[in-house]
């Protein structure tokens, strides 16, 4: 399981170097009555306390140093709401700057790609005691996660050592703030995790289908649902075809949008036993993954381009990760049935895959919806998914709310 990291032994420190803004990144906010840290597979959070009321904190922001950058997936920023609105705006971004420049520029050229939520809790009894400050999710370095499927597969056991580069502590309280912080809560893992094997026995008309899948970390678990369904249920005289994307091979100073590589190619007429080696070897070579962003428009134009005669495109990808290659939509020849991996009830989908779907004509799902684009529809246009809507504006779908 992982843990909850947490440093707070050293006094706020002076950051000198003024960072990029995140001000204007936080504009996504919802409310509960308690702020929960979820447990997400390969994800490891560090928890960064403000005093309630304050703009200060113990905090040893050098930690921050040890976070590779592109490897983080959200952020965070979560308080008890202050009853002066002008006070609690003052707070919020005063606390904000300080993660800001807390990373010393490090985060400029990827804080695009960060998804940063804010959590107003609104628990009434002791609002000083609900934690306030930020929660940093960040993605584990790849820990030969080939090798562990096909362990897996063989029945062998696994020995999970992703903690053991790093102290981290199981906490329940935060004394130094007097905050109760809440123990993980498991994510829906049981049932989201089988998403894509729930869609794929539901469309089964999605006939002579290329699944183009993300290898990456996070994925894992949802790979390891893919290949078990495989198993159950292998023809290798069907027409079925796998690409296995990674965003690059080993350590990349530069990634190349439509260049990337770190892509493989299966297909049933290999055998299953070749397909989960091709899968294991994207997966084990994923070593220069460093970003959150992915290769995902560059594995379905080669997976095309490769099994000719695929007539039905389903990507499965993570909604926690955007493609990095959004400029190729345009050379996305064939409809898209977009499987989304990781979708929370709290936290929207991202823009770049119902628009993937949109623009391909193809369709866009999670556990609990389906929406299909199969007809060209004019501008203005509506459409409803997963609690939000979305307009067609100059020929592509933006968030909407009705001001």
């Amino acid at each position: 399981m992982n843990r909850i990291l947490l440093i707070c032994l050293f006094p706020l420190i002076s950051i000198q170097a003024r960072a990029i803004d995140l001000n204007p990144f936080f504009k996504y906010n919802y409310k509960k009555e308690v702020y929960v840290v979820k447990e997400e597979f390969g994800i490891k959070k560090i928890v960064i306390p403000f005093h309630f009321n304050k703009t200060t904190t113990s905090f040893d922001f050098k930690q921050l140093l040890r976070i590779k950058p592109g490897m983080i997936r959200n952020i965070t920023y979560t308080y008890a709401d202050n009853a002066s609105k002008s006070t609690q705006k003052e707070l919020n971004e005063k606390r904000i700057t300080a993660i800001s420049d807390a990373f010393l520029r490090r985060l400029d050229k990827y804080a695009g790609g960060i998804f940063y939520e804010t959590c107003i809790q609104t628990k009434e009894s002791n609002r000083r005691q609900l934690f306030t400050g930020f929660v940093i999710s960040f993605e584990l370095a790849n820990r030969n996660l080939g090798k562990t499927l096909e362990k897996e597969l063989k029945g062998e056991k696994t020995y999970d050592n992703s903690n053991k580069d790093d102290r981290v502590f199981q906490i329940d309280t935060l004394p130094e703030y007097d905050y109760h912080l809440y123990r993980y809560e498991p994510d829906n893992s049981n049932r989201e995790l089988k998403v894509a094997i729930t869609k794929l026995n539901k469309y089964k008309y999605w006939k002579e289908r290329l699944i183009v899948t993300d290898v990456t970390g996070s994925m894992y678990p949802y790979n390891k649902q893919l290949i078990l369904w495989l198993k159950l249920n292998f023809n290798k005289n069907g027409n079925q075809y796998y690409v296995f994307f990674n965003d690059g091979d080993g350590p990349k100073k530069k990634k190349t949008v439509g260049k990337t590589g770190g892509i493989y190619f299966a297909e049933n007429s290999d055998g299953f036993d070749n397909i989960v080696q091709t899968a294991a070897r994207a997966m084990n070579n994923s070593t220069g993954n460093y970003e959150v962003v992915e290769n995902d428009i560059e594995g379905i134009i080669k997976g095309t381009k490769q099994f000719e005669k695929a007539k039905n495109i389903v990507l499965i990808a993570d909604n926690n990760a955007p493609p990095r290659d959004t400029t190729l939509f345009a050379e996305v020849e064939k409809p898209v049935h977009v499987i989304l991996c990781g979708v929370r009830d709290d936290r929207p989908i991202r823009e770049a895959y119902i628009n993937l779907a949109f623009k391909s004509k193809g369709s866009i799902h999670t556990m609990e919806q389906d929406l299909f684009f199969s007809v060209k529809v004019n501008e203005g246009k509506i459409f409803k998914f997963m609690g939000k809507q979305y307009k067609v504006k100059a020929g592509r779908l933006v968030l909407y709310e009705k001001t």
